[in-house]
């Protein structure tokens, strides 16, 4: 199998965001159409305002900065944008790569585990530079494809189970609270 090697420089575009103290519009967690990127939040938060702010895409990938970690940006029903905050960064990948093969190669492949690795502690931020020299090897577009694929399909069924076995146990302490224990 040939693999072709080369840096991520030359093989995207990096857009970082804003400080999201430097957002002037109102902040909550009431829904509007544009919604703070944030993949590792269980809330939501939105952004009730139309100044120009720095947006991450579905056809972008989502690196967290400190947690040294790629997601794919999904589509969130009801919301027009997605505002990218200074805890991320979007990176836009050329044809040569597929997204979610690059996501499966950042989060598990021994060869970026050791590049990031070597940047330092982790819970030290990566930095954009670190990014751009970081040597990624590329197989055909048919291997990625595949790689790619059974990644995100493991990562969908790793978050039902964990969705089944979080519901098992609420009914579980639930069924206990009403049935075996009286609490006073």
């Amino acid at each position: 199998m040939k693999f072709t090697k080369s840096k991520l420089g030359n093989l995207a575009d990096f857009t970082t965001g804003i400080l999201l103290p430097r957002i002037k519009d109102p902040i909550d967690e009431k829904p509007s159409q544009r919604m703070i990127y944030n993949p590792l939040s269980r809330s939501a938060r939105y952004i009730h305002g139309d100044s120009e702010l720095p947006l991450i895409t579905t056809d972008q990938i989502g690196i967290s900065m400190l947690q040294r970690e790629a997601y794919l940006v999904e589509k969130k029903a009801f919301v027009d944008e997605q505002i990218l905050t200074a805890n991320f960064t979007a990176a836009t990948l050329d044809s040569r790569v597929k997204q979610s093969y690059f996501v499966w190669w950042f989060n598990h492949s021994i060869e970026a585990q050791r590049q990031l690795e070597a940047l330092g502690q982790l819970g030290r931020r990566v930095i954009l530079k670190d990014l751009r020299e970081m040597t990624i090897s590329i197989p055909n577009l048919s291997l990625q494809h595949d790689i790619g694929e059974l990644y995100v399909l493991s990562q969908k069924r790793s978050i039902a189970l964990k969705r089944k076995a979080d519901l098992t146990e609420e009914q579980a302490l639930q069924f206990i609270r009403q049935h075996m224990m009286e609490e006073g």
